[in-house]
């Protein structure tokens, strides 16, 4: 006969297999009830919590399950990779070669690893190393690998926005992105505007405008005193005044910030041509969403533009989805998914019409939305 453990186990791996994360996860934790240091639930524990990107429980776990086998590359690696999601890339490089130096024939996925935590933290020749290392592993998506190598060689050629990367990650909590997108972001986001109109002469609004890895392109193109940025954390918006514009670049375009966090475009107490928001659907719940559709329709001329980018249903990772969570919902959150169907339908309430730009390649498999009035004025 099974004992109480071997049934909470049973269970939880059922629950597990079918999807029901909070109902393991609570199967699981009665098996510590008994037996605190079992290291099959307290691993599983991490992998559910990874899986529901609750990193900080995730790596809560883990690091009872190294403590208790110390010498298992393949818990020291699990570790590595939910201090990624908690952005601590200096901690996760550390568990990424504790792994690798209790088994150098690691599996690709652990160099691979390695390599994204080494390119976010400005390591890119070691990257380069890693992400070779993962090809000779015999990767299950080696075209996927051989992509961030060829992003890495590239990004190792100096240039001035990758130094400018360097010193904004040093100064400011976030660079808006990876480091090695921020000069690709930027140039795909000025190309995507100006075949969408945008002319020097325009109004243009940056909306979570960060460390002006946008606002280094724009400033450049627009007229005098025409670039507004928002962004709530003022540490970025200093850094990227800092190490994006220099003070003679401002005094020449005058651009103008608020860290406004409200989604009220009105603050400027202009009418934009074109509005840009690019990686903020992606991380907003509908409250927010609709509220920045609404203050675009105040706030913008009778033809203006406004390009955002989101992540659709079929967006790889996993995050809530923005079409059932309550309209009241307002938390800015890691990953939100909607479908075109649900931003279309809020889009006409407020009198907008919303189609899909989508660019080739997708950075970070996100997709413009261009928002315009449902009625224009003639060109």
């Amino acid at each position: 006969m099974k004992n109480s453990v071997e049934q909470y186990l049973e269970l939880a791996c059922q629950m597990q297999q079918q999807g029901q994360n909070s109902q393991a996860i609570e199967k699981y934790l009665q098996v510590l009830a008994i037996q605190p240091k079992l290291v099959h639930a307290l691993n599983e524990l991490g992998e559910l919590y990874e899986t529901e990107q609750q990193f900080d429980q995730a790596v809560n776990y883990y690091k009872q399950v190294v403590e208790l086998k110390p010498n298992n590359s393949f818990f020291y690696a699990r570790l590595a990779r939910a201090m990624m999601g908690l952005n601590n890339f200096q901690r996760a490089i550390t568990f990424y070669q504790k792994a690798i130096s209790l088994n150098s024939n690691s599996r690709a996925w652990v160099y691979h690893g390695l390599g994204d935590a080494l390119m976010e933290d400005g390591q890119t020749q070691n990257a380069i190393t890693a992400y070779r290392k993962a090809l000779d592993q015999q990767p299950v998506n080696p075209r996927f690998i051989q992509s961030k190598l060829n992003n890495a060689l590239d990004v190792a050629q100096e240039n001035p926005l990758r130094t400018i990367s360097l010193h904004i990650k040093k100064d400011a909590p976030y660079t808006g992105g990876p480091i090695q997108h921020f000069e690709i972001v930027g140039r795909d986001t000025i190309i995507s505007l100006l075949q969408n109109g945008l002319r020097p002469d325009h109004t243009l609004l940056d909306f979570g405008c960060g460390a002006l890895r946008l606002g280094y392109w724009l400033i450049r193109l627009l007229d005098k005193g025409n670039y507004y940025g928002i962004e709530p954390v003022s540490s970025m918006i200093e850094a990227g005044k800092k190490y994006s514009l220099g003070t003679d670049l401002i005094d020449l375009k005058q651009p103008q910030f608020s860290a406004n966090s409200e989604c009220d475009f009105s603050v400027f107490g202009v009418q934009f041509d074109f509005v840009v928001a690019r990686s903020i659907f992606t991380h907003m719940t509908p409250a927010l969403l609709r509220k920045t559709l609404e203050s675009f329709q105040n706030n913008s001329k009778q033809n203006a533009v406004m390009l955002a980018s989101y992540w659709p249903l079929e967006y790889s990772h996993e995050g809530e989805i923005g079409d059932q969570l309550p309209l009241t919902d307002s938390r800015f959150i890691k990953v939100v998914k909607y479908s075109l169907a649900t931003i279309q339908s809020w889009s006409a309430e407020f009198g907008l019409i919303v189609s899909e730009f989508r660019t080739n390649p997708l950075i970070n498999e996100q997709v413009w939305l261009k928002f315009e009035r449902a009625t224009k004025n003639p060109s």
